[in-house]
């Protein structure tokens, strides 16, 4: 066994061992499939679109989708959000199926899983953990989605992350054997100076 895979290893049991789901720590799920949600906007000319997709609790979902890429936001105000602005350099794909984390029926986090194509015919998938906290989204996480348990990582990462994650200042964690850098397949992490300033009026 390398070190590398040592290491993703060991974090991945400890998470399971150590970090069990608290009392009252629940997933629910919703979906963003176009069929489902309601088109804001389209521009022909660069094949851009956005919907809004019903979530939970009247929460809705921004979806935006353009240049073969996918991007996500919450709530009334969806891009002055940092999660607005943040997706994966690979050509993407999110869901369609968006799960929740709730803390008493309240939601704190979710998790969606976005499938990619590094342009040479490979394909991978990450799940990719998002904090809700009031005003603030921004992504906590990202869980390769070829680990084991690679489910219940992503789950006990948002159960031990989410309600503490301050998107002006924290940087997202990266779970995988395969990619070592954030910043070379990700974009828009950490959250930029003009994100921050939008989520904070």
């Amino acid at each position: 066994m390398t070190k590398q895979r040592s290491i993703i290893a060991s974090l991945v049991a400890a998470f399971a061992v150590t970090f069990p789901a608290a009392a009252g720590t629940t997933s629910t799920y919703s979906t963003i499939s176009p069929d489902k949600c309601r088109q804001l906007t389209a521009d022909v000319e660069s094949g851009s679109v956005t919907f809004s997709c019903p979530g939970i609790n009247s929460i809705d979902v921004w979806v935006g989708e353009g240049d073969l890429r996918t991007f996500l936001a919450y709530g009334p105000n969806p891009l002055k959000q940092c999660v607005s602005q943040q997706t994966f350099s690979a050509f993407n794909v999110a869901g369609p199926t968006l799960e929740w984390r709730l803390d008493g029926g309240v939601p704190f986090a979710t998790i969606i899983r976005y499938k990619m194509n590094n342009g040479q015919n490979r394909e991978f998938n990450f799940l990719t953990v998002t904090t809700l906290r009031g005003g603030q989204a921004c992504h906590i996480a990202y869980v390769d989605g070829s680990l084991p348990k690679h489910n219940q990582t992503a789950r006990d990462l948002a159960d031990t992350t989410a309600r503490t994650f301050d998107c002006a200042t924290d940087t997202p964690q990266l779970v995988s054997e395969r990619h070592t850098q954030l910043n070379a397949i990700v974009s828009g992490v950490p959250c930029s100076a003009d994100a921050i300033m939008k989520f904070q009026q």
